[in-house]
């Protein structure tokens, strides 16, 4: 099993190599699993997993990562503050690693005064986000924006030379 590869992992390490710390692992399973017998060993451990809920055990369990909730909050304020955006979209995968995200970008948004205008679940092995952002962003449908179109030989103020020049909509 994963954690018989890990307890002897950590008793080479430990008992064969006589590192003095461990930097690692990167899950919250893991960390968990080591965190309890490096307390034992009494051999230091910092954690790389940004799970919120990461149990430390005693004196010997540190954490390295920015948890979700940090790294989305500063995402938030980067974008309101940095881009001066007002309004976001967000896509994230349908696990429980993207609703717990969803969960606290919502939040981090939402304080930060951005409205989000669409939401997009995708299945975690999706690799080709291209058709989700053109239907997110309306230029999957560049027919039906096409009065943002200039007439021809003409430039207006709010209107684009061609279909390939539409902004995103958000």
């Amino acid at each position: 099993s994963s954690n018989d590869s890990l307890q002897a992992a950590l008793n080479k390490l430990v008992n064969d190599e006589n590192v003095l710390a461990v930097i690692g692992p990167v899950t919250t399973a893991a960390s968990q699993f080591v965190f309890e017998r490096a307390e034992l060993m009494k051999v230091p451990v910092i954690s790389l997993a940004p799970r919120e809920n990461l149990t430390m055990y005693g004196s010997y369990s540190f954490r390295s990562a920015l948890t979700l909730r940090d790294q989305i909050s500063r995402l938030a304020k980067f974008i309101r503050s940095d881009l001066g955006a007002k309004r976001v979209a967000m896509m994230f995968p349908e696990n429980d690693y993207g609703w717990d995200a969803a969960k606290l970008a919502k939040e981090s948004f939402t304080r930060e005064g951005l409205e989000i205008k669409h939401a997009k679940v995708y299945a975690p092995e999706t690799t080709d986000f291209n058709d989700p952002l053109k239907e997110m962003t309306r230029l999957d449908i560049p027919r039906a924006r096409a009065e943002e179109v200039c007439p021809k030989n003409q430039v207006l103020v709010g209107c684009v030379k061609s279909l390939n020049d539409l902004n995103p909509v958000l």
